[in-house]
């Protein structure tokens, strides 16, 4: 489907979001403000490129990364859940 198919709410969406942000600090250098700058850096480029809103994605398990990007202004707005199919329930 195209965003037309979903209505004009939908063009304007897909055109003024930024998606598809990864950050990964390995452990020596975690704590040295490199995925917030990171951050603010994606952040400012996105807005200079027209982007009305930036997302990401963050694993569950991850608190130390949930608790920049809350400090950040991000907030929850999904919650994907999985399920290991090679381990009985």
């Amino acid at each position: 489907m195209t965003p037309d198919e979903f209505g004009p709410w939908a063009r304007e969406s897909i055109e003024t979001y930024a998606t598809d942000v990864s950050v990964a600090t390995g452990a020596p250098r975690q704590g040295q403000g490199l995925g917030r700058a990171a951050m603010l850096a994606a952040e400012e480029l996105a807005a200079n490129n027209g982007r009305s809103e930036i997302g990401l994605n963050v694993f569950g398990f991850n608190e130390r990364a949930q608790d920049l990007y809350r400090s950040l202004g991000y907030r929850v707005v999904n919650t994907t859940m999985a399920k290991d199919l090679r381990k009985s329930p």
